[in-house]
Order: C-alpha cells, then sequence, then structure tokens
C-alpha cells in the first residue's frame, strides 16, 4: 500500500494504537520510539517513489532510515496498513515482497528472494497475508505464501508455504 498523501504516511500504521491520531503526535512519537519513526520513513520513501518529481529523494530517506534504525525495505515492496516493527534492528524486506494488513515482524527477519539464476520461473519473494506474525531471526526465501493469522517461530527458514492459522518453527521450518 503507497500513501496518498504525506499525512497518511504518518498516520496509516498507528490507527492501530491510538485513537486521535495527528501528524504532530506521530512526530513525536518517532523522536521516542524508533520502530515508529522506521515505518514512517519507509513509508515516505515509498511515497516519494511513486512521485515524479521527487523519486530521486525517495533512495536518501531509505538510506537515512537503514542508518538510524537498521531497518531496510525496497522501495517496492507492498505493505499493508497498520504494520508494526517491534525491533527495527536487522530487518530486510526485499523487493518483491507483499506484506498484507496488520503484520508483526521482530528485529532479525528476512523476507528475500531465491537467486535469479534458478529454475524457478515468475515469483520470486514471499507473500505474506493479513495477521501472521513473525518472531525474531525469521528467514522466509522464495515464492512462499503464509497464510492468514500464521505465526513464525523464532529463527524459522521457511522454504514452503504456510497454511492460514498455523504455526511454522524449526530449520527448516516444519507446521505444528
Amino acid at each position: 500500500m503507497v500513501c496518498k498523501t504525506i499525512r497518511e504516511c504518518f498516520c496509516v500504521d498507528i490507527r492501530l494504537h491510538e485513537r486521535n491520531v495527528t501528524v504532530w503526535k506521530v512526530f513525536c512519537m518517532c523522536l521516542r520510539e524508533s520502530r515508529v519513526l522506521a515505518v514512517v520513513l519507509m513509508r515516505v520513501s515509498q511515497f516519494l517513489a511513486q512521485k515524479r518529481i521527487l523519486w530521486r529523494l525517495a533512495s536518501y530517506v531509505k538510506f537515512l532510515n537503514e542508518i538510524l534504525t537498521g531497518f531496510e525495505c525496497h522501495l517496492s515492496a507492498v505493505i499493508g496498513e497498520e504494520f508494526f516493527v517491534a525491533h527495527t534492528h536487522g530487518i530486510v524486506i526485499g523487493e518483491g515482497v507483499i506484506l498484507g494488513a496488520k503484520v508483526v515482524i521482530y528485529n532479525g527477519v528476512t523476507l528475500g528472494a531465491i537467486a535469479r539464476g534458478s529454475n524457478q520461473k515468475g515469483r520470486r519473494y514471499p507473500i505474506i497475508e493479513d495477521e501472521v506474525t513473525i518472531y525474531t531471526g525469521a528467514k522466509l526465501i522464495g515464492p512462499i505464501v503464509v497464510g492468514r493469522g500464521a505465526v513464525i517461530g523464532a529463527n524459522a527458514v521457511v522454504l514452503q508455504d504456510v497454511p492460514p492459522g498455523c504455526v511454522a518453527v524449526g530449520v527448516p521450518a516444519r507446521i505444528l
């Protein structure tokens, strides 16, 4: 989801926790909490990337986000509303990743692709559906689908689809 206005970039993910959201309130939260700053800067950089005149600024905002918070998200990743990052450091979200609404991600998570030279055709990145929780250090690699309400355990390496409402743990991940 790419914001339509700068104001929406500030407020779209905070609505889950705050009823009366203003840009000033989110700005103050950015100064206190790096997780809020990371998500706001990610939304702003994706917003700027979509604008014809301001697209060059997007990579600078993205780089500033990486320096300040340790959160790396590609400009063309699709992130749903009410995205929640518990701890920002070490999170990497690749180019073609699609995240649904109300996804929670902890630190050290990688959402990435398989190698370009592999025999796989079409999609290379994971799709994460709504209300999924991904715990610390989990790696989700390749064209997998994580179903609605699923939970990915800490340090799990997910290489296959996870059905809705299931828990995946281990290396390689198995469904519980």
